[in-house]
């Protein structure tokens, strides 16, 4: 699925499905990459994100190739709680020494603002494009 810069209902998250907070690094770069979308409606781009499983591969496309993210863990968090957006989430007095995604959707489901439930995953390769697409992608039919 497509990725937005932005995080803003009425023109990315209600109509593009899935956006990139701005206090986000791009994809490979040290710290925090932050994307959102619903999990209810609007795409429910993050429907399954409950799913993940230890090692689950995230792929992120950009114009320079594909960053594989590893899955590592699920928390839950209060929907005012912006600690999310630090450069090492959940701890904003510490310095980014890692290359972090980060997913974020409402929970529970079917529909609630009350918390948020947070994918961690941790970049583990990058494909270059003049490689060409990693199998995976090629298999779901994707890459050039």
């Amino acid at each position: 699925k497509p990725v937005a810069w932005g995080t803003d209902m009425a023109t990315v998250l209600n109509t593009l499905g899935i956006g990139t907070y701005e206090q986000s690094v791009m994809p490979g770069a040290v710290g925090n990459t932050i994307v959102a979308a619903h999990r209810s409606g609007q795409g429910s781009g993050f429907y399954d994100i409950h799913k993940l499983r230890l090692g689950d591969e995230i792929i992120i496309e950009t114009e320079e190739g594909w960053y594989t993210y590893a899955y590592r863990n699920t928390e839950y968090i209060v929907d005012t709680d912006v600690q999310l957006l630090s450069p090492v989430p959940m701890k904003p007095e510490e310095t980014a020494t890692g290359k972090i995604l980060s997913l974020q959707s409402c929970n529970p489901l079917p529909v609630s603002n009350e918390e948020r439930i947070i994918a961690y995953a941790v970049l583990e390769s990058f494909t270059p494009r003049e490689a060409g697409a990693p199998q995976v992608v090629q298999d779901m039919g994707g890459g050039d």
